[in-house]
């Protein structure tokens, strides 16, 4: 009984990783030639913009560009200071692009 419960798990974990396995190959082969570009936007709420700006550039550099290449920031909703703010804290950095609108 117990060997036919570990040939179970072991089955589980075999087919598991045929289908990443599988996923990959087909992401391989239909990858395009020229990657498009990818932007993260964030819509920032008052008094809480800088975590929220925190926690997406901590998520860019931990995932890499395979989430995303760039932040996009909307700053619409923010008072001056709290923009100010922002932009000597997150200034330097280059994968974030700060933006008052939006054109869709």
């Amino acid at each position: 009984m117990v060997e036919f419960f570990i040939f179970i798990l072991l089955l589980l974990f075999a087919l598991l990783g045929l289908s990443e396995a599988l996923c990959m190959l087909s992401n391989w082969l239909l990858k395009p030639k020229q990657k498009a570009q990818r932007l993260l936007l964030i819509f920032l709420t008052p008094n809480f913009a800088h975590e929220q700006l925190l926690q997406a550039a901590e998520c860019l550099n931990w995932h890499g560009n395979t989430m995303a290449d760039k932040i996009l920031a909307y700053t619409g909703d923010l008072d001056e200071a709290e923009k100010s703010a922002l932009k000597e804290r997150f200034g330097r950095n280059k994968n974030i692009i700060f933006s008052n609108r939006i054109n869709v």
